[in-house]
């Protein structure tokens, strides 16, 4: 089984694509006995009529990589007959940890996807100055595609020029040596991928000249601490900061209309987040494994909660999901080991399979459906939901009560909860009518957190 297949479904959702597509085609390149038609002074082409593309090398390890400074030719002999050097192809020197310098030659007039990605040690980058489609204007150490003034490849020694109004795709995507990068006002558009696996970039102002943030724009950049969303932008692609462990905390601006699926997935240390109200929905993946994530603001225009979207956020204590919401789908807080308090707002209709799945610390509900949102047998899976207070409104604690699920946690209406002062029950009677769970008096002297029976009643002290 190779690595294409042995990756599990559920664990494809974190994971680049592309970077699956790369890494399996330099493993398995060299199995491949025509990858590559001749290898002439350490460079690979494949012909085609009169013309020659340097393609990769056949295996990924040891001198079969390009390393050092490689200087293409514009021409090139093999057989006897001379080919001109006319394109780069995809992925040639996609790892290439060792490649250092790279100078493209006039003839050049297509480099293919994918050409320069993951090469951490590329520091200079040269297109020859006759060149009519690609350029390195001002000594820029990076690939413009001259027509669009797209940014097609650069280095960790880049410097964007003002005339660039795009960054290609992958652009810088595993440039572990770039840690700083100012990306001008000219450019309205960040492609996918584009400093993905940066490790070594710890902040970036994103300027307001971009309108969107593509999918996986900045997946993996492990070192990043701080990033500036401007107004300007309306949507966050998948995966756009995925894998940013070192965030702390993001700042999304009312512009945005739309975050994608594992937008900030596995951002360890990310604490606090506030959705702005012109979001409608929080996609699948979202917040998926930010385990020092301790507060997040739901606004009330959203209307879903997606698959996973906050699936193992263990340092989340409480959840607040306001009105808007009418959808709450499967695994959405699966694993909130932290999770002990969740108020539900009245527009909820459903909460998906495994919803709550081993919350094992979550005590209390706060659920203002007049109606009972349909729930599924496994939404609170490995809760101890008996344990677990539910006040429901007083018109709707008998509906409850008879529900087949949620008959079985303890349903109180508002009216039916004692009060509390200074953590000690209000009670009328003495204080031996205080019991543990145990049927124990615990006497009404200040009381630890926990669900006590007074007067035959549950009451949870906080």
């Amino acid at each position: 089984m190779n690595i294409c297949t042995a990756i599990r479904v559920k664990t494809m959702a974190h994971i680049s694509l592309k970077h699956i597509i790369l890494t399996c085609i330099c493993l398995f390149a060299g199995m491949n006995a025509s990858a590559y038609d001749a290898l002439i002074n350490d460079i690979y082409y494949n012909f085609n009529e009169n013309e020659a593309t340097v393609t990769y090398r056949s295996e990924i390890t040891g001198d079969q990589c390009y390393s050092g400074s490689v200087v293409i030719p514009s021409t090139v002999t093999y057989n006897g007959k001379t080919y001109t050097v006319t394109g780069i192809g995809e992925w040639a020197f996609s790892y290439c940890l060792d490649l250092t310098s790279i100078n493209i030659p006039n003839s050049v007039s297509s480099i293919g996807e994918g050409a320069f990605n993951n090469c951490s040690g590329l520091n200079s980058i040269k297109v020859n100055s006759g060149n009519t489609k690609y350029d390195s204007r001002g000594g820029c150490n990076a690939i413009i595609e001259t027509a669009t003034n797209t940014l097609i490849a650069g280095c960790q020694n880049t410097t964007i020029p003002n005339s660039v109004t795009g960054i290609g795709e992958w652009a810088f995507s595993g440039c572990n040596g770039l840690t700083s990068v100012t990306i001008p006002n000219s450019v309205s558009g960040i492609g996918d991928g584009a400093f993905s696996a940066c490790s070594g970039l710890t902040s970036i102002i994103i300027p307001n000249s971009v309108t969107v943030i593509n999918d996986y724009a900045f997946s993996g950049c492990s070192g990043l601490n701080s990033v500036t969303i401007p107004n300007s932008v309306t949507g966050i692609g998948k995966n756009a900061f995925s894998g940013c462990v070192g965030l702390t905390s993001v700042t999304i601006p009312n512009s945005v209309t739309s975050i994608g699926e594992n937008a900030f997935a596995m951002c360890i240390h990310l604490a606090s987040v506030t959705i702005p109200e012109s979001v409608t929905s929080i996609d699948s993946y979202t917040f998926y494994n930010c385990t020092d994530l301790t507060s997040i603001t739901i606004p009330n225009t959203v209307t879903s909660i997606g698959y996973s979207a906050f699936e193992s956020c263990s340092g989340l204590t409480s959840i607040i999901i306001p009105e808007g919401v009418t959808n709450i789908n499967d695994y959405a807080f699966y694993n909130c080991v932290g999770l002990t308090s969740v108020t539900i707002g009245n527009s909820v209709t459903s909460i998906g399979n495994w919803a709550f799945r081993e919350c094992s610390s979550l005590k209390e509900i706060y659920c203002y459906a007049e109606e009972t949102p349909e729930v599924a047998v496994y939404t609170f899976y490995k809760v101890n939901v008996s344990e677990v207070l539910l006040v429901v409104p007083d018109d709707a604690l008998e509906k409850y009560r008879a529900h087949s699920v949620w008959c079985k946690f303890w349903v109180e209406s508002p009216t039916g909860i004692l009060p509390m002062k200074n953590g000690r029950v209000e009670s009328e009677k003495s204080a031996d009518a205080v019991y543990n769970l145990s049927g124990q008096p615990v006497g009404n002297g200040k009381l630890k957190p926990g669900i006590y029976i007074v007067n035959g009643k549950k009451v949870m002290v906080k």
